[in-house]
């Protein structure tokens, strides 16, 4: 009796209970890798949406800025190529006119520089905008080069795209892409960083709008961030310092005059030692930097670029007249404008009844440089000279007669000019 126990207790599987539990390991094992391997899968992809998400807050921040002061368009159609038109999709409004950039041809002024993590720039990605409403709509973001999934045809791709995270994972044949439009995103806990927008506007009055949003609190209530806004020549080389002071938590605007008729001259900014002559374009530059172990860690900056005096795209011989201040200052003695031989009007001017300086009276314009001026049949409306500033012996639109005049069209001019004056 006591064998037979004994040899009942060292008794071992039999073969066909360890197949069993093979086999049951087996299923298990293999229900454990599904499970972790789609697991992995849905954490890429939230890795890869996050990305998306950061880049369409960065976009979206810079949309809704140029869109706010009229630059978006302007700003986009310079983009390398055109936008491109978004057609056959359904999951937006008809109302809506969508354009997208790849990352190859979007500039710093949708994404300006420093608003991503600089390790995005090595994927790839689309955004997604609306013209119309000047907003981001969609981001796509792959860690690697997009062109065999797109195709050519960018507008397909977006027509087809599966919104959902299933819908995704199971396309087993094709790379990962990132998504965000404006959607909270799953296991995310991304914030926005702060962000910048230079802006100058040259009409009646020249002025440079700095803009900043989103900017992070500092521990124990101190100031997160610097601000520098420098003037430099359009090869940034020298620069002059507008402001360079710390900023608050939170969203914040600062602007400056740089050239007016009744308020500021450009070239008595810093007593006219500024590295730009009177005259020339320029680049305003500003930047946000980092202090008191604010929790952003690097700089982010923006810029802008324009003419001192006169139009966008005078920087060379011909000064572009598009307001009563451009046309002032073609003036030598007023704005100390020197090398403009030739002036082309390109839009209707007012003197009397101006929106910004009421009844101007115009000092009629001296310049020995000056030797062409084409009005482009464009008006000068209300030219208004009191005669009580005249310095030469001529008065009207111009002191001197020595240059080739053509296009130009005076309506409801006034003169009065002394009797020793000729008008």
């Amino acid at each position: 009796m006591r064998f037979k126990m004994s040899k009942m207790k060292n008794a071992g599987f039999t073969m066909v209970e360890m197949l069993a539990v093979v086999a049951i390991l087996v299923i298990l094992l293999g229900v454990s890798v599904v499970s972790v391997v789609r697991y992995r899968d849905m954490l890429k992809l939230t890795e890869l949406d996050n990305a998306a998400r950061e880049i369409y807050m960065a976009a979206e921040n810079r949309a809704v800025l140029l869109s706010g002061a009229r630059r978006l368009n302007n700003q986009l159609d310079k983009q390398a190529g055109t936008p491109t038109a978004l057609t056959g999709y359904d999951w937006h409004s008809e109302e809506e006119e969508l354009c997208y950039v790849s990352r190859a041809s979007v500039t710093q002024e949708l994404l300006a520089a420093g608003s991503i993590d600089p390790a995005l720039w090595e994927g790839d990605f689309y955004i997604v905008y609306d013209k119309i409403s000047g907003s981001v709509t969609d981001v796509f973001y792959a860690e690697s080069s997009m062109d065999s999934l797109v195709g050519a045809d960018f507008a397909v791709f977006y027509g087809n795209w599966a919104m959902s995270r299933s819908d995704r994972l199971a396309k087993k044949n094709e790379m990962m892409v990132g998504w965000y439009n404006g959607l909270a995103s799953e296991g995310s806990d991304y914030e926005p960083g702060p962000g910048i927008v230079v802006e100058i506007e040259n009409g009646e009055r020249l002025t440079v709008t700095v803009t900043y949003f989103d900017v992070p609190a500092a521990p124990g209530g101190q100031s997160p961030a610097t601000l520098s806004v420098r003037l430099v020549d359009v090869d940034l080389r020298n620069s002059f310092s507008l402001f360079d002071e710390a900023v608050p938590a939170g969203n914040g605007s600062k602007t400056w005059v740089l050239d007016s008729l009744d308020e500021k001259k450009f070239a008595e900014l810093n007593s006219g030692v500024i590295p730009v002559a009177p005259g020339d374009d320029f680049t305003v530059v500003a930047t946000l930097t980092p202090q008191n172990e604010a929790p952003f860690s690097e700089a982010v900056s923006d810029k802008d670029t324009s003419n001192s005096l006169f139009g966008e795209g005078s920087g060379g011989d011909i000064a572009y007249i598009q307001c009563l201040r451009h046309l002032q200052n073609l003036y030598a003695g007023f704005s100390g404008v020197k090398g403009k031989t030739a002036a082309v009007q390109t839009a209707d001017l007012r003197c009397r009844g101006n929106e910004t300086y009421g009844n101007y009276d115009f000092i009629p314009i001296s310049n020995d440089a000056l030797t062409e001026y084409d009005g482009g049949e464009k008006e000068i409306r209300g030219l208004y000279v009191s005669g009580t500033k005249l310095t030469n012996k001529d008065a009207g639109l111009f002191a001197e007669t020595k240059m080739n005049m053509t296009g130009i069209r005076l309506v409801n001019a006034t003169v009065n000019a002394p009797a020793n004056h000729n008008a």
